[in-house]
C-alpha cells in the first residue's frame, strides 16, 4: 500500500466510524437529571418532578419512540413540558407530527402536558402560504390529546393553598436570525407575559440567548433547547456550532443561574438541517424541584 492509498483508507475509516457514531447516538436518548433548589418554591412543591422534552424534530427514537417513552415512564414525572421545535417545518419537509403524537398518546390522560412554542411551531403559524393547513392541525393534535398551549399565555398549577405558574412565550422570528444574539425591544417579556407575579414562575423559552432578560423579569426557572447541544460536542470545549451559526456558545447545553434565575437548556432529542450528532446523545430532561429554607 502506497502512501497516499494508506491516507485515503484512513480518511474513509474515520469518516465510516464518525457516521455510524452520530447514528446511533441519534437514536439512543438519555434521562438527564437536575436539581433545582429555590425559596421562592412553594412548600407543597417541594419534590416536583418535571420532565423536560424539546426539539425533537419527528424523530423516532425505537418504533413509535417506544424508547424514548420508557425513558419517560421509568422518570415518573409529575407534569410533561414541552419547550417546542417537536416538528420540521423547511422547505423540504412534509407536514408529520407522528414523532409528536407518539409521545402525547402515551401520556394522556395521565400526565398533565404543556407545549411551548419553538421557531418550527412559529413559522408554521405565520408563514401560513408556505405551510398551508400546518397550524390548524397542530392545534387539533394538542387538543385532542388535552396539551395546554402556551402561546404568550400562563397556566397556574395548584396544590392545597399553594400555588406555580408556568407560561411559554412565543419569539419573534428575528430572535432566530444567524449570528450574534438579536436584543429584545424594551418591555419584551412583559408585553408578552404580563408582569411577574408573587409565584414561583416556569418559563417555555425556546432560545437560551436570554437568560440575562428573563432573570432581570423576574422568571426562577426558564427551560430551552434550540441550540441541540452545539451538534457536535468537545471535551473541554462544548458544544461546536448552533443552528444560528454560533459556535461554542455557552448557552448550548446545561445548567446556567443569573441572579433570581436558573436556566437549563436541553440538548433536544433529534436533527433536522444538519443531521448529525457527536459525543451529543438526545436527552429527555428530568427537573427535580426542592424548597430552599432561606437563612
Amino acid at each position: 500500500m502506497d502512501r497516499y492509498t494508506g491516507i485515503l483508507t484512513g480518511a474513509f475509516t474515520a469518516l465510516s466510524a464518525f457516521f455510524l457514531c452520530s447514528e446511533y447516538e441519534k437514536k439512543h436518548a438519555v434521562l438527564r437529571t437536575y436539581r433545582v433548589e429555590s425559596e421562592a418554591l412553594p412548600a407543597s412543591f417541594d419534590g416536583l418532578k418535571v420532565l423536560f422534552l424539546s426539539d425533537l424534530h419527528n424523530n423516532h427514537l425505537g418504533r413509535k419512540n417506544e424508547r424514548l417513552i420508557r425513558i419517560i415512564e421509568d422518570a415518573r414525572p409529575d407534569i410533561l413540558l414541552f419547550g417546542g421545535d417537536m416538528i420540521t417545518a423547511k422547505a423540504w419537509s412534509k407536514r408529520d407530527f407522528s414523532g409528536l403524537e407518539e409521545i402525547l398518546r402515551a401520556f394522556a390522560g395521565r400526565i398533565p402536558m404543556y407545549y411551548g412554542n419553538g421557531n418550527h411551531e412559529s413559522r408554521i403559524r405565520t408563514e401560513r402560504d408556505s405551510y398551508p393547513d400546518w397550524y390548524p392541525a397542530f392545534k387539533r393534535l394538542l387538543k385532542t390529546y388535552g396539551v395546554r398551549h402556551l402561546m404568550n399565555s400562563t397556566e397556574k398549577i395548584v396544590r392545597g393553598e399553594d400555588t406555580i405558574r408556568i407560561s411559554g412565550i412565543d419569539f419573534t422570528a428575528k430572535c432566530y436570525l444567524a449570528g450574534a444574539k438579536r436584543p429584545l425591544e424594551k418591555g419584551y417579556i412583559e408585553k408578552r407575559l404580563g408582569p411577574k407575579d408573587g409565584d414561583y414562575h416556569i418559563v417555555l423559552a425556546h432560545s437560551p440567548l436570554y437568560l440575562h432578560e428573563f432573570s432581570e423579569w423576574g422568571a426562577d426557572l426558564v427551560l430551552c433547547g434550540h441550540f441541540h447541544g452545539g451538534t457536535i460536542r468537545l471535551p473541554g470545549l462544548g458544544g461546536v456550532m448552533t443552528p444560528q451559526f454560533q459556535f461554542f456558545n455557552k448557552y448550548c447545553k446545561g445548567m446556567y443561574t443569573e441572579g433570581p434565575a436558573t436556566q437549563i437548556t436541553s440538548g433536544g432529542l433529534g436533527t433536522h438541517s444538519i443531521n448529525i450528532r457527536i459525543m451529543n446523545r438526545p436527552e429527555a430532561v428530568l427537573i427535580r424541584l426542592g424548597r430552599k429554607e432561606s437563612l
